[in-house]
């Protein structure tokens, strides 16, 4: 969370944990619980307040491009997410003459096309309405170790699906300002309840100074009193548009603009992302489908779509906010081998992050050499044992398509 409008699918904080960091530490806190030592130095929000360390900021890029680069191999996101303003050329007959009047298959069905990526969930626009702000956040000390650790908040809520909640500071709509995860979260009668951790509520004035020094964890002063709770879910209302090419004639009869119309999403396969459209129009308090005929009497020439698609792993609590754990400790070992300057931890911290970043296809006189395949040199991720790692995963579990021509 921060001022950079970056939002990873996998959380700074679980990125941390499985580092191995202090989580506190990472979130610049020190408490007289856990005292700061030479090797967990406070990191900082951005490279500017501290310029010979690894920021949050740097890792928050460094884990994007990590998620972005598995996505275009495997062919899906790792974790749910939305996809918006996707477009495609419809299938059209091979006589460029001919055209299908009806946009129907062979068979009598809406013509199907694949999206880009995979494991489609819903067709939908992403949308985010307040629950309730200025919720009070209370600390407690559980574990009775003299630090208070766990932040609560309770709200009335109608949600029912702890996984469309979304948490953030105070007078902020970004999801970049999102506090995450929560570490438990219970619905029941009308009523909410949710817990973190204290050292994700620091202030925004202390993270975003411009000479930041370690917060103070025993000081409540120095931790967020208030916060804002949204609800984040598909909206269907504009899931797809189908749209035809403007067709030859004067610009005085509107002749020069695309022709669109809404339809909805008609999903064959859910791996595949394989989708039929259908012209149709909706009822936001049915919350039906009325199907419609094609507004121009011909198959569109294009369709533009807006969905939720990613990998849902079924043994985690909540599998569209929680991500693969094979597929967490592969992006944040991989992410390392994107950082450009030395990340601050100690002996066994330092000991992983070599591991990981170790160059398998570099020899050098007197150093280390190993017997790496030519598939592996040939890898586009990089030749670490992280890259490695990430490059075996994505062929193991990428999706195979078809090739177009």
């Amino acid at each position: 969370m921060g001022d950079l409008e970056i939002t990873t699918l996998l959380s700074l904080d679980r990125w941390a944990q499985i580092i191995g960091l202090d989580p506190r530490h990472f979130r610049q806190i020190t408490t007289t619980a856990k005292t700061i030592n030479t090797c967990t130095k406070v990191w900082k929000e951005h490279p500017y307040q501290e310029a010979d360390a690894i920021s949050r900021d740097d890792v928050t890029m460094a884990i994007q491009q990590a998620e972005d680069q598995f996505a275009e191999y495997l062919g899906y996101k790792v974790r749910p997410d939305w996809i918006v303003g996707e477009r495609h050329i419809t299938p059209q007959v091979g006589d460029v003459a001919l055209y299908n009047k009806y946009a129907w298959d062979p068979q009598g069905f809406n013509l199907s096309l694949p999206l880009r990526f995979g494991h489609i969930i819903e067709g939908g626009v992403k949308t985010v309405t307040l629950i309730e702000d200025d919720v009070d956040v209370v600390y407690s000390d559980p574990n009775s170790d003299g630090y208070d650790e766990l932040a609560t908040i309770v709200f009335a809520t109608t949600v029912t699906d702890p996984q469309e909640i979304m948490v953030v500071y105070p007078d902020k709509t970004m999801e970049n300002w999102e506090i995450r995860p929560f570490k438990t979260c219970v619905i029941s009668g009308g009523s909410c309840t949710i817990t973190f951790l204290r050292h994700q509520f620091a202030i925004e004035s202390l993270i975003e100074s411009l000479e930041p020094t370690a917060i103070d964890g025993d000081d409540d002063a120095n931790f967020l009193a208030h916060v804002d709770v949204y609800r984040r879910y598909s909206d269907p209302t504009n899931m797809c548009y189908l749209i035809w090419n403007a067709q030859a004639g004067s610009c005085s009869d509107d002749c020069c603009g695309e022709t669109s119309q809404t339809a909805c999403l008609v999903i064959r396969d859910y791996r595949m992302s394989r989708v039929g459209y259908q012209p149709s129009s909706y009822d936001s308090v049915t919350e039906e489908w009325t199907a419609n005929q094609l507004s121009v009497c011909r198959n569109p020439d294009q369709i533009h779509v807006c969905y939720f698609a990613g990998y849902r792993d079924s043994r985690r609590t909540y599998p569209v906010i929680q991500m693969d754990l094979e597929f967490e400790r592969a992006i944040s070992y991989y992410a390392l081998t994107l950082l450009r300057r030395e990340v601050c931890g100690c002996t066994n911290v330092e000991s992983l992050i070599n591991h990981w970043t170790e160059d398998l296809g570099q020899r050098t006189p007197g150093g280390s050499s190993y017997e790496v395949s030519r598939s592996m040199l040939d890898n586009p991720l990089g030749t670490t044992r992280a890259a490695i790692l990430a490059w075996n995963l994505i062929n193991r579990r990428l999706i195979a398509r078809a090739v177009e021509y």
